[in-house]
């Protein structure tokens, strides 16, 4: 049915006959970054009753970088076609001069909303009906005061300044 063999160029890697080493099992399970349907569950079970369940629930099934989600605004949302547009990701950055271009005495970290380090960050998410519940639980206040409450914790442990709370 495909005209063409997608895997053609494909090398798979030479392995040698016999048992895999024990070190290259640790190291492959090492590498899996990822958490289990039962770590996931169990997860969320443990948050179910507060104010972050939407939170870790949209950020587990939408595959957004805490960044990402922390900088999503409400007009970010097509709920109509069931999308989430992602442009922008929140980032702590240093601060070395002014705004009139004067060099600091002191450098400082800042929170900002800037654009992702890479085009292919910018992407539309799509989105499942449990997730669109989940964001309909969460009003804007609640949107807001939730991000800007751990932002306002992670600013007065590290001295920092936020620079843009109302982008």
């Amino acid at each position: 049915m495909i005209p063409i063999d997608p895997v053609a160029d494909i090398k798979l890697p030479k392995e040698e006959p016999g048992e895999i080493p024990d070190e290259k099992i640790l190291q492959e399970q090492e590498d899996k970054k990822y958490l289990s349907i039962y770590d996931t569950h169990r997860f969320l079970e443990s948050y179910k009753n507060t104010r972050y369940y939407e939170l870790f629930f949209i950020l587990l099934h939408t595959g957004l970088r805490i960044g990402e989600a922390l900088a999503l605004e409400w007009c970010d949302l097509d709920l109509k076609h069931e999308k989430l547009r992602v442009y922008k990701t929140l980032n702590r950055v240093t601060k070395y001069y002014d705004s009139k271009g004067n060099e600091l005495p002191e450098r400082y970290s800042t929170i900002q909303i800037t654009t992702p380090k890479k085009s292919a960050s910018n992407r539309k998410v799509p989105l499942t009906d449990a997730v669109i519940a989940a964001l309909k639980k969460i009003s804007r206040s609640d949107f807001y005061n939730i991000f800007r409450k751990k932002l306002s914790s992670i600013i007065s442990s590290n001295r920092m300044q936020a620079d843009c709370w109302d982008c």
